[in-house]
């Protein structure tokens, strides 16, 4: 009976981008958001499998699936599942105490590539604190985006924005 997949693990793609971010811990971050929510497909697929085994296991008879095989393959799921979820663990503690790292306010997290995050820090362009529209303080620096938008489509929170001009 062939239960577990031995192909080898896929994984989400990485940006090409966030091999252009400032910091270290701005990519591992980033890794590591990809890599949970692998886990989290994983674990609900595992999840899935549990079910079906034990709507098999209620629909067959005992001469088809002997309660030893079902119990076997039963804790195989159950294991994989506690190994997943543990994994899962892990790895959000490591993005906890890399935003811990990173700043004051773990809600103040913007990703830029380093141009960008040089250019920021240089205050060559800001972000407008009341509707997050890019202003532009040096002409001729191409942005052609109007306002921020992130990957999540979640805007910054309002007061963890506000401090980086208030600082």
């Amino acid at each position: 009976m062939k239960f577990i997949n031995t192909e080898p693990r896929k994984t989400r793609h990485i940006p090409e981008w966030s091999k252009n971010l400032e910091h270290e811990e701005s990519r591992l971050w980033l890794m590591n958001n990809h890599e949970m929510a692998h886990v989290r497909e994983l674990i609900e697929a595992c999840e899935y499998q549990r079910l079906q085994w034990i709507e098999k296991g209620l629909r067959s008879p005992e001469s088809d699936l002997p309660t030893e095989d079902f119990n076997e393959v039963f804790n195989m799921i159950e294991k994989q599942l506690k190994d997943l979820h543990e994994h899962l663990d892990v790895i959000e503690e490591k993005n906890r105490q890399i935003q811990e790292e990173l700043g004051d306010d773990w809600r103040n997290e913007l990703i830029l590539c380093k141009n960008h995050h040089s250019t920021f820090d240089r205050n060559l362009f800001k972000f407008d604190e009341d509707n997050f529209s890019i202003i532009e303080i040096e002409n001729g620096l191409n942005i052609t985006k109007t306002n921020l938008k992130t990957l999540t489509g979640l805007q910054p929170h309002q007061d963890a924005f506000k401090y980086r001009y208030n600082s």
